[in-house]
């Protein structure tokens, strides 16, 4: 006999994956909260499996380099990362990306001031410099 909704398959409710998800969250965004309050959050939920590891030993800190880090690049709240994670418009930096000439041969690098001035000065040393001998 099957009920309608989500069958039970008898390894923990389906609602305690988005509360642990929420929690996450919470904690993340909120990381001065105490680890009690986390704990009594916790505690009050009703698990049926007793195995399942209590948050705080999951992630004591925010991971900032994780799937929850990328939550703050993505939100903007900081602008180095959002430089970083979006990028900089690069006309700005005096890149015409509209020319059909190799854009190799106009911009230099992001920091100098000027195109690119050619091709360096450079000098073979004599012992390079030897005729080609012909085959016979």
């Amino acid at each position: 006999v099957r009920t309608s909704g989500v069958p039970n398959l008898g390894l923990r409710p389906v609602s305690t994956t988005n509360l642990t998800y929420e929690q996450l969250l919470q904690q993340y965004h909120h990381p001065n909260q105490s680890h009690f309050h986390l704990q009594t959050m916790s505690a009050q939920q009703s698990y049926g499996d007793q195995s399942v590891k209590p948050l705080q030993s999951i992630q004591a800190a925010p991971d900032r380099f994780g799937l929850l880090g990328l939550l703050n690049v993505i939100k903007m709240s900081d602008p180095d990362l959002t430089s970083l994670a979006l990028g900089i418009d690069l006309t700005t930096l005096g890149l015409n990306l509209n020319s059909r000439d190799n854009l190799y041969k106009t911009f230099a690098s992001p920091w100098s001031d000027g195109p690119v001035k050619g091709d360096p000065e450079y000098s073979f040393p004599q012992c390079y410099l030897q005729p080609t001998l012909k085959l016979q």
